[in-house]
């Protein structure tokens, strides 16, 4: 049976800086890439069919996400569909993202 090898630090002072930087460059990826992790998966896109007396604003606050502030889904929605005012018309089909 083989004896087991012992590791000898012979220079401490190098090891801990040694470790120290590593210990720093993985905080610095973890911080970094930490926001990634909280990445929300794409939500598919609805076709909605515009309804009479429907509205931007109502469409907006009826299907925006529950973490998001209607102005900007509006936006997004006038985006999605270059829609240049807030008009829009019965059976008009609006693409949401």
């Amino acid at each position: 049976m083989r004896a087991k090898k012992r590791i000898v630090i012979k220079n401490k002072t190098r090891f801990i800086a040694a470790l120290s930087a590593v210990l720093l460059l993985g905080a610095l990826i973890v911080a970094v890439s930490g926001g990634a992790a909280a990445v929300r998966p794409e939500r598919e896109t609805i076709a909605y069919t515009v309804c009479s007396g429907d509205t931007l604003w109502e469409i907006g606050r009826r299907f925006a996400p529950a973490d998001t502030d209607v102005r900007y889904y509006i936006e997004q929605i006038a985006a999605a569909n270059s829609l240049s005012g807030s008009d829009i018309f019965p059976d008009q089909v609006l693409i949401l993202p």
